[in-house]
C-alpha cells in the first residue's frame, strides 16, 4: 500500500477528500489528516508519505514552503496541489519544485482521481529506480538473499514459530507493507534444477535488475517469489514455459499467487518444506542442498546470548564447532546466521560490512580457508567487551547520534538517516524509535533543535536570529524558526533572549 497524507486547513474540505475516494481499492492507506502547513511538514518527516495532497495557503507554514523544504531531500514525493482561481500563481511556482499535478477548488471525485492515479504510477517508477545505489544494491541482492535463506534453515531446523524468528531481521527487511508474487513451478527435476534457476536469475537481473528473485526447491518443485513491483507478469510466465535444456523440454506447471507482504508469503510457504524431505537454496547461480543440523544451529544460537569478550568460554566454544564443520555450503549458511544474530544485539557488528563480509566470503571455496577467515572476523568482533549503556538498542542510538551531528543540516529526516547512514527499512526505525524513546522523530528533532538553540544563546554564540535559524538546521527561514521555539518555549526567540540578558527585545 502506498501511504498518503492530505493537508488543508478548512476541515470540511480533508474531511470530504477522505470519504469521497474509496482509497484502499488504489493500493492508498491515507496515514493522516492535517489541518495546517507545520503540522503537515513533521508528519511527512515522520512517516515518509509516498503522496501528499496539500492546499497551497496554510497557516503556520504554506504548501508552497513545505515542498520546498522536503524537496531539497526528498524528491520521490508526490505532492497533488489544491488550489482556488485566486492562487493560480502560486501553483505556477510548485512547478519549480517539481510538482506535476494541481486540482483547482471546489473539486469532486473526477477532477481528483486522474491526478491521484498518476502520482502512483510516478510512485512506482521511482520507487524501482532509487534502488540501483551501490550500498542499496549490495544490501537488497546480498543480504536479503542471506537473511531469507537463514530464515529458511531456522524455521526447518528449530521448534520456533515464524515470528519469533523474524524479530532477528525485522530491521533489515520489510515483512509487513511491500506485496509480493509468488510462482510455483512443477514437476521441475532436480537435474535440471541449477541451469534453470540460473536462466531466472539472468532474466531477472535484465528484466528486473533491482528486485531480488528468491527461490527454494524441494519435491520436485522450484517456489520463486520477489517484490510486486514488476509490470510484465505475463512475459515472465511465457519466459518460464519457454526454458528448455539440450534434448530435452522442461515440463513445467505454473502456479502464480499475490501476497500482501513477505510474512503471509512465509507464512503460507515454510510450513509446507518442512514437511519435505531435502531442499534446496540458492547460493548466486546455484542451489544447494541445505544441511538440517539441528543441534549445532540450536547450540550456536545459545552460545550467542553468552558471549561477551574472545576470552568467554561460550566464544572458545562456538570456535570449535565452526571448526568441526566440514561442507562448505553448510558452513557458509550457518556463519551467515551468526553474523545477522550479532548484528541484531551488538553495536560492533554493522549490516553492511557483514553484507561485504558475505560476499567476500562466497568467494573462497577451501574449508581451511573459509573457517580462518571466519575466525578472524568473529575475533574482530568479540574484541571488545559488550556493555549496554543505554536503554535503547543499537540502531536507535546510531539515529540519536546521527541527529546530533547533522542537526545543522536542514535536510535531515528519518528517512535519509535511514538510506544514507543505516541501510535499514524506515518504517521499522519509525516504530522502533516511537516505542523505545515514547515519541515520534519529528517531536524528536524539534526538541533537540530548539534545545541546541538554547545552548547557542546561552553561550553567546549567535547575535541573529537568522543565524540561529540556520545553525540549528531550520536553513533560511527565521520565521519557521520562531514559530516552532515558540510553540515549544511559549516565547519568541528574541523574548526569550531579553529575559536570559535583559535588553531590547531582538526578533530579527
Amino acid at each position: 500500500m502506498l501511504k498518503m497524507i492530505i493537508a488543508d486547513d478548512e476541515r470540511i474540505i480533508r474531511e470530504s477528500i477522505y470519504n469521497l475516494i474509496q482509497w484502499d481499492k488504489l493500493g492508498i492507506e491515507i496515514i493522516g489528516l492535517c489541518e495546517n502547513g507545520i503540522e503537515a511538514y513533521d508528519m511527512i518527516l515522520d512517516e515518509s508519505p509516498d503522496i501528499v495532497l496539500t492546499d497551497i495557503k496554510m497557516s503556520g507554514m504554506s504548501g508552497l514552503e513545505v515542498i520546498s523544504r522536503i524537496r531539497e531531500n526528498d524528491p520521490d514525493i508526490q505532492f497533488i496541489l489544491l488550489s482556488g482561481y485566486d492562487e493560480f500563481e502560486y501553483a505556477r511556482e510548485a512547478m519549480k519544485y517539481g510538482v506535476r499535478h494541481y486540482i483547482l477548488k471546489p473539486c469532486d471525485e473526477t477532477e481528483i482521481l486522474p491526478s491521484i492515479q498518476e502520482a502512483i504510477q510516478e510512485c512506482y517508477h521511482k520507487r524501482i529506480f532509487r534502488q540501483t545505489e551501490k550500498q542499496q544494491k549490495i544490501f537488497r541482492e546480498t543480504m536479503s538473499n542471506n537473511i531469507i535463506v537463514n530464515i529458511v534453515n531456522e524455521f526447518i531446523s528449530s521448534d520456533k514459530t515464524l515470528e519469533q524468528i523474524l524479530t532477528s531481521y525485522e530491521q533489515f527487511l520489510n515483512f509487513e507493507n511491500e506485496g509480493y508474487c509468488l510462482y510455483y513451478i512443477y514437476y521441475l527435476e532436480e537435474a535440471s534444477l541449477n541451469n534453470f534457476w540460473k536462466m531466472v536469475r539472468q532474466y531477472g537481473q535484465t528484466h528486473f535488475p533491482y528486485i531480488p528473485v528468491y527461490g527454494i526447491y524441494g519435491a520436485c518443485t522450484l517456489i520463486l517469489f520477489f517484490q510486486d513491483y514488476v509490470t510484465g507478469h505475463q512475459e515472465f510466465e511465457e519466459f518460464l514455459r519457454s526454458i528448455q535444456f539440450e534434448n530435452k523440454i522442461v515440463d513445467v506447471e505454473l502456479k502464480s499467487e499475490h501476497y500482501k507482504n513477505l510474512f503471509s508469503l512465509l507464512e503460507e510457504i515454510l510450513p509446507r518444506l518442512k514437511r519435505s524431505g531435502a531442499i534446496y537454496l540458492p547460493d548466486n547461480d546455484r542451489m544447494v542442498p541445505s544441511f538440517n543440523y539441528h543441534n549445532l544451529l540450536t547450540r550456536t544460537e545459545k552460545l550467542l546470548t553468552s558471549i561477551t569478550t574472545t576470552s568467554s568460554p561460550e566464544f572458545l566454544e562456538l570456535l570449535e564447532i565452526l571448526g568441526s564443520v566440514h561442507e562448505p555450503e553448510f558452513f557458509k549458511h550457518l556463519v551467515s546466521g551468526i553474523l545477522w544474530k550479532i548484528c541484531s544485539h551488538n553495536s560492533s557488528c554493522s549490516p553492511l560490512d557483514s553484507a561485504e563480509f558475505l560476499i567476500h566470503m562466497d568467494t573462497v571455496t577451501d574449508t581451511e580457508q573459509l573457517q580462518e577467515l571466519v575466525r578472524k572476523k568473529l575475533n574482530e568482533l568479540f574484541e571488545h567487551p559488550i556493555h549496554n549503556v543505554t536503554s535503547y538498542s543499537y540502531c536507535i542510538n546510531q539515529v540519536i547520534e546521527y541527529v546530533d551531528q547533522y542537526i545543522s543540516n536542514p535536510n535531515l529526516t528519518l528517512k535519509w538517516i535511514c538510506e544514507k547512514k543505516l541501510y535499514m527499512d524506515m518504517n521499522y526505525v519509525s516504530k522502533k524509535f516511537q516505542k523505545e524513546t515514547g515519541q515520534k522523530f519529528s517531536k524528536y528533532l524539534t526538541d533537540q533543535r530548539i534545545q541546541k538553540a538554547k545552548e547557542l544563546i546561552a553561550r553567546h554564540d549567535v547575535d541573529k536570529i537568522q543565524t540561529l535559524a540556520n545553525l540549528v538546521g531550520c536553513g533560511n527561514n527565521p520565521r519557521y524558526f520562531s514559530q516552532i521555539f515558540k510553540k515549544k518555549t511559549g516565547m519568541t526567540p528574541g523574548f526569550y533572549i531579553k529575559k536570559l540578558y535583559g535588553g531590547t527585545n531582538n526578533d530579527n
